[in-house]
């Protein structure tokens, strides 16, 4: 096995231009974010041409490089008319490409900074070397996986500050983000199309490689985020295709392959890049870690937040996202940049001692007691994000300990003005409004305004009265005598019973959805219908409207941030009245240059909400926050702090005095230190900070448990 030392870089100025081939099959949005990365961290002067190739995808993915080739001009577009795989693909991009480096850069992969002058970097040191590939939160057998809390852009700059030029032979590269030189692409030729659509291909071409003396290496210094099978996960023989190229492959290369892995076994380098991040790593210090009761999809805040962590990590910025949950990835189907921490209980998340964020973020009412227990105990600011008016959750149970925590709130942020004015009734500090917007690689607007006969009416059902779900089935159920003018989408919960006369007029999508596949139906739909009794921003219009429909909401309360009522889309003020949706879906249908003139104002006004914007515009806020706390001084006396603080020692004595009981002790001694103890907790529990922290049990049940187990083993010991 061989394995490169570390050496000084060659500098970026010497480096030649590297071109790059993009295969293309639908899924638009990760074409862009991939075309977004690669200029955003690739030096101008080191990236040629960049070659996408469409292979044969719809008519959605054509508009959106379209797109992309007139916004930058260093991108060629090349098209199959109908799909012919990924050897193909490369293969067009191939007879046009002349530059002495090439990426092969699948369109669900994220580069990192400098990633292509590192590749070249290697393949400029050993002429031998004719094919490298990254490592990856996704590239078996080149996976390393990222540690909770760290994002893919931290991942490049450890290995990078610890491996910095350093490679090892590849028993398998990998596809996804893959170098070739040009010596090797003339000795070897074009790649060779298996079976389906492509799997495989690049092993082949590394072992056809090392026919003619080409070695294939893994960068251990360079690191890229991979989502993975994105192109072929609606393809239904894609299994059996895999197994059927494997087979093949094994037939033709299988003694090459076995006497390669006995000198290189496959997960040979990443596992020395995994013994270099244990080795050295440290407690990670972020300028923020938000808060979260749970991951879920499901839930809207929950989405914004992963948003804002996102966006954090294309900036390179440490944004964790912390759940006091273990089992909630369980409902996450989209795309983290990061890995979240998962803490299993409140207890595990007061005394983690491997991460020191800056400022803490709480994220709901019930996250606030814990989060203001952590900043007391390490004496750093905590943030209050209001997300929704909470009062009005769980039908209301929710309305005391909202505005207790509230209250008790230090700083706060907030989604829009509704909002901010709402909760400014109980709350002492100034409230910030934090930019937030629509996903804009996801969703935008069909091109072309083709009249269609029936005016199609798009509508989520989301499970609750909250969110109107009655209302908007009484109104689709009033539409459906109109169904020779109106056809209506719905997307709503599988346990959800659907009338049967709705047949013909009505299709019917469950739920959940992901935002790939709403988007597609946004965008070829004409009116997008919200029931929503109050929002705290809602994004669900806004992306509707991104993608060209004209809404018809309900006056919720925060779409007030960008809906303008005739102009840019039409609210209803009588909200519990079904008939008035009904009449303003009928008289756009009835109305289509009314309906254009709304949709047009309408991508105008969401044209100011795009995600890439307003979110790096929230990160940089969020971070110049952070940085001001990491530069402070900690401060002890925040409001509350002392009886914060006065609480965590008590609960450290309890643990402390229980761990450390045995037999031999005296139970005179232990009866009267609890007896002291709880005096001290008897204080806490009657202050004014515990007002706020009733609000969640799990610290006082915490409390209270370990108490009663003192309680119960002094009564052991005495009876000894």
């Amino acid at each position: 096995m061989s394995c490169s030392s570390p050496l000084e870089p060659i500098p970026e100025t010497a480096l030649p231009a590297c071109d790059v081939i993009i295969p293309v099959y639908n899924q638009p949005h990760w074409v862009v974010r991939c075309v977004r990365e690669l200029f955003r961290n690739t030096p101008r002067d080191a990236l040629g041409e960049v070659f996408l190739v469409d292979d044969g995808s719809g008519e959605s993915t054509k508009q959106r490089l379209g797109q992309l080739a007139e916004q930058f001009n260093q991108v060629r577009l090349l098209r199959h008319e109908q799909r012919m795989g990924f050897a193909e693909a490369v293969n067009t991009a191939l007879a046009r490409s002349s530059a002495p480096y090439v990426l092969l850069l699948n369109s669900d992969c994220l580069l990192t900074p400098r990633a292509i002058p590192k590749l070249v970097d290697h393949c400029r040191r050993e002429a031998s070397i004719g094919l490298v590939s990254p490592l990856s939160n996704n590239s078996p057998p080149l996976t390393v996986p990222m540690p909770e809390g760290f994002n893919f852009h931290r991942m490049n700059v450890l290995l990078e500050s610890r491996l910095a030029g350093r490679w090892m032979d590849a028993c398998t590269i990998v596809g996804n983000a893959l170098l070739l030189t040009r010596e090797c692409l003339q000795a070897v030729g074009p790649f060779r199309q298996w079976h389906g659509f492509g799997y495989g291909e690049e092993t082949d071409y590394q072992f056809r490689a090392a026919e003619r003396g080409f070695r294939s290496v893994a960068a251990l210094d360079t690191y890229v985020y991979h989502a993975g099978n994105q192109s072929f996960a609606a393809d239904p023989a894609a299994a059996s295709t895999r197994l059927l190229n494997q087979r093949e492959f094994f037939e033709r290369w299988g003694k090459a392959y076995k006497e390669l892995a006995s000198r290189v076994p496959p997960e040979a380098p990443a596992e020395e890049a995994r013994r270099a991040l244990q080795s050295e790593q440290g407690p990670l210090r972020g300028s923020m870690m938000f808060v979260l009761p749970t991951l879920d999809d499901r839930i809207g805040g929950t989405h914004t937040v992963a948003d804002l962590c996102n966006a954090a990590a294309l900036e390179g910025l440490d944004f964790q996202l912390a759940t006091l949950r273990s089992a909630d990835r369980i409902f996450w189907n989209l795309p983290l940049y990061f890995s979240p921490i998962a803490f299993p209980s409140i207890e595990k998340f007061l005394r983690d001692s491997r991460f020191h964020p800056s400022v803490l973020v709480a994220t709901s009412w019930d996250t606030v007691a814990p989060v203001m227990l952590r900043s007391a105990l390490e004496k750093r600011p905590w943030i209050y994000f209001v997300q929704g008016y909470e009062s009005y959750f769980e039908d209301g149970r929710a309305f005391v300990p909202f505005l207790e925590t509230l209250k008790a709130a230090e700083e706060v942020l907030t989604t829009s003005a509704w909002l901010r004015e709402m909760a400014s009734r109980h709350c002492r500090p100034p409230i910030r409004i934090l930019p937030i917007g629509f996903d804009d690689a996801v969703f935008f607007p069909r091109s072309g305004t083709a009249e269609q006969k029936k005016i199609r009416v798009c509508a989520m059902a989301r499970g609750s009265l909250a969110k109107g779900q009655p209302f908007l089935l009484e109104i689709l159920d009033r539409l459906s005598p109109h169904r020779e003018r109106v056809e209506a989408v719905l997307f709503h919960p599988p346990e959800l019973q659907i009338p049967s006369s709705w047949e013909g007029f009505c299709e019917k999508r469950p739920l959940p959805v992901l935002r790939p596949e709403l988007a597609e139906i946004l965008r070829n739909s004409d009116v997008f219908l919200d029931t929503s009794l109050y929002e705290g921003f809602g994004l669900a219009p806004l992306e509707a409207m991104a993608s060209g429909c004209v809404v018809v909401a309900s006056s919720s309360g925060g779409v007030s941030e960008y809906i303008e009522d005739g102009v840019n889309a039409i609210l209803i003020r009588e909200v519990n009245q079904p008939q008035a949706y009904v009449e303003q879906v009928l008289k756009l249908e009835q109305d289509r240059a009314r309906l254009g003139r709304i949709r047009k104002a309408a991508l105008e006004t969401a044209a100011r909400f795009r995600g890439s914007e307003r979110y790096a515009d929230a990160v940089r806020m969020l971070a110049e926050r952070g940085a001001e706390a990491a530069e402070s001084r900690p401060s002890s006396q925040r409001a509350g702090a002392s009886g914060l603080k006065r609480l965590v020692r008590a609960f450290d004595m309890l643990r402390t005095d229980f761990v450390g009981m045995d037999a031999g002790q005296s139970a005179v001694g232990l009866e009267a230190r609890v007896s002291r103890l709880e005096a001290t907790v008897d204080e806490i529990l009657t202050s004014r900070i515990w007002r706020t922290l009733r609000a969640v049990g799990g610290v006082l049940l915490t409390l209270a448990g370990v108490a009663g187990k003192i309680r119960s083993r002094l009564g052991l010991m005495g009876s000894r």
